[in-house]
């Protein structure tokens, strides 16, 4: 049986249309407007519990000294984005009344989010980490599934993925490391002398690169980039789970190639945005007798807006569409 080639191809191309109008200036002036939005319902909601929470644009801040801010990633245009894909991939005959209902939901579902967030934060700073990155991601999932799946198969789905996830939550980095290899091979080849290797460092997972960050007593040294492969494989267990639901383990190939391209254009993207932040850089390249030489170096715009455009593209084809459209492929091709 063949991977959904047609469905994964529809979803690319509402993923690349969606996020390159969210890039463009009209779409980072809806998502300012968005997110605006939903921090302006949030703070009287707030305020109930805490009246002394006062809200500058975006932020939202206590008298008791914290704050939080409804940033880009909270007006929902991912998940937007990502719920228009996977009903474009899947067709069903109420598409649009799915995606009108979704687009609602995935708002209420933010503003909930930045609410419990600011609450967690105030009462018990310690579980933040917790129910950021580990719970609402869950949830998350469950809502697009719901959004996107018949219900008979999200439920399924969702009792399939919830145990996976929670077992690779502990492990994921000691999972997603097997990528690292095989990621780093690549980039050797086909990445420029400015992008170096991907590690485990002191500073914690991170990108090398050749290009400078200063020079002391003729020592020098290098920047470093963020960038934790477990990241890139957070669809991962949603996949297994739908793998699971189908028992087609054929499609763990390309999810795991798409994974392995996902965190690859990764490494660029942050390797050139540290070179445009620290504008102007400086590339140190071997002279071939053990020394380097330094040249000025500026991360190419075009590409630099293609790269991006395309690791965001498959990061949320790999984490909030593929796992829903091997799901629902089921038995109806058997």
């Amino acid at each position: 049986m063949r991977p959904p080639l047609a469905e994964v191809l529809r979803a690319l191309a509402v993923l690349v249309a969606g996020f390159a109008l969210a890039d463009s200036g009209p779409g980072q002036a809806l998502g300012d407007a968005v997110a605006g939005a939903l921090a302006a319902l949030a703070t009287p909601i707030l305020q109930l519990f805490d009246p002394g929470i006062l809200r500058s644009g975006t932020e939202l801040r206590s008298t008791a000294g914290w704050a939080v801010r409804v940033s880009e990633v909270c007006d929902g245009h991912g998940l937007a984005i990502s719920l228009a894909a996977g009903l474009a991939a899947l067709a069903p005959a109420d598409g649009w009344r799915r995606l009108a209902i979704g687009l609602v939901a995935i708002q209420l579902f933010n503003l909930l989010r930045i609410v419990v967030l600011a609450l967690v934060l105030s009462g018990a700073p310690g579980a933040f980490d917790l129910v950021h990155a580990g719970i609402f991601p869950l949830l998350t999932v469950a809502l697009l599934a719901v959004c996107t799946l018949p219900r008979p198969v999200a439920l399924r789905f969702c009792a399939l993925a919830l145990p996976l996830v929670l077992v690779w939550l502990p492990l994921a980095d000691t999972l997603a490391a097997a990528l690292v290899p095989a990621a780093n091979l690549i980039l050797s080849v086909i990445a420029g002398p400015e992008v170096g290797q991907i590690a485990e460092r002191a500073a914690g997972w991170t990108i090398g690169s050749n290009l400078m960050a200063n020079e002391t007593g003729g020592q020098v040294s290098r920047y470093l980039a963020p960038l934790r492969p477990a990241d890139f494989a957070l669809g991962l267990p949603l996949v297994l789970a739908a793998v699971a639901l189908t028992r087609r383990p054929m499609w763990l190939v390309p999810a795991l190639v798409l994974m392995l391209v996902a965190l690859c254009l990764a490494a660029v993207t942050a390797v050139w945005s540290l070179a445009a932040a620290h504008a102007p850089a400086t590339v140190l390249l071997p002279d071939g007798s053990g020394a380097v030489l330094a040249k000025d170096f500026a991360a190419p715009d075009l590409p630099r807006v293609l790269v991006r455009l395309a690791q965001n593209t498959l990061v949320h084809l790999n984490l909030l569409v593929l796992p829903f459209v091997i799901a629902a492929r089921g038995r109806r091709h058997v």
